[in-house]
């Protein structure tokens, strides 16, 4: 009763209620961020992926025909390489040799691709810094705090964690923004991270929308969702103010083994014979 008058009170003094103040995070967002990180990384990541890439372009909405297609891919994920066919009606095109990999000027992937991939500058035999090696238990699960990133909660959304990335080094090398985190797993859901739409030698910024599902236990990205607005940049097309591409990774597998000669593009007129459909 007291707070109630309390409250009617300050309406009539301020003419406003109070402020709702803002949920606090459930645990710390940076301990919240190791472990996804952790589980993330908890499986080996395997070392051939086989997948198709479907790829959709639009420009101002409309679709764009040319830049849209799918393509069959056997990568080694170790350096990803990559022999690729373009699927037209059913068939299987010429042998092609890619690297894919995000933020180039190639299609991203591959579907194992590590998101959370460290600097390249960091050191594994460098001097940690002072709580490099604090280990927070959640739920009995110790976990490494991850540093490449600050880590702020933004909030529930839906059955995730929502978290909210400010990168602590280079932006061009951690280009993770947000990270959506199942509440009861800590896995990984959906990410945005920011990219690049390279068009005759410019790299125009792009943001990725990354939605994530698990196969035989090892995180895969499974679509893709990018726009890039860039103002009245003027193609033979006509004027472009925005762009949008879709990915799709699709029957996913992971072979024991691939021929080496699928690596060796100088091999490819030898081995046409044999060449890989599905």
């Amino acid at each position: 009763m007291y707070a109630l008058l309390c409250i009617a009170a300050l309406v009539a003094l301020t003419g406003a209620l109070p402020e709702t103040p803002t949920p606090a995070a459930p645990v710390n967002a940076q301990i919240i961020l190791g472990r996804v990180r952790a589980g993330f990384h908890a499986q080996p990541r395997p070392p051939y992926v086989v997948y198709t890439l479907i790829r959709r372009d639009k420009l101002n909405g409309a679709p764009d025909f040319y830049n849209s297609y799918n393509l069959r891919i056997w990568c080694r994920t170790s350096d990803r390489g990559a022999l690729s066919r373009r699927i037209v009606d059913n068939r299987a095109g010429d042998m092609e040799f890619i690297r894919p990999e995000f933020d180039k000027p190639i299609d991203p992937g591959p579907p194992t691709a590590d998101v959370f991939e460290a600097l390249a500058s960091r050191r594994i035999d460098a001097t940690p810094a002072p709580d490099a090696s604090a280990a927070p238990v959640i739920a009995s699960v110790a976990v490494l705090i991850e540093f490449d990133y600050f880590a702020n909660y933004a909030g529930i959304d839906g059955h995730d964690y929502h978290l909210k990335l400010t990168p602590k080094r280079d932006p061009e090398r951690n280009r993770l923004t947000d990270v959506y985190v199942d509440r009861e797993s800590y896995v990984l859901t959906r990410a945005v991270a920011h990219d690049h739409l390279f068009v005759e030698g410019a790299a125009i910024p792009e943001r990725f929308e990354v939605d994530f599902g698990t196969l035989e236990g090892v995180p895969v990205i499974t679509e893709i969702h990018g726009r890039t607005d860039y103002g009245a940049m003027t193609y033979d097309r006509g004027s472009t103010p925005f762009h949008e591409i879709d990915y799709r990774f699709t029957n996913v597998a992971f072979p024991a083994t691939l021929p080496d000669w699928y690596f060796d593009p100088k091999s490819y007129g030898a081995h046409r014979a044999e060449a890989p459909r599905t």
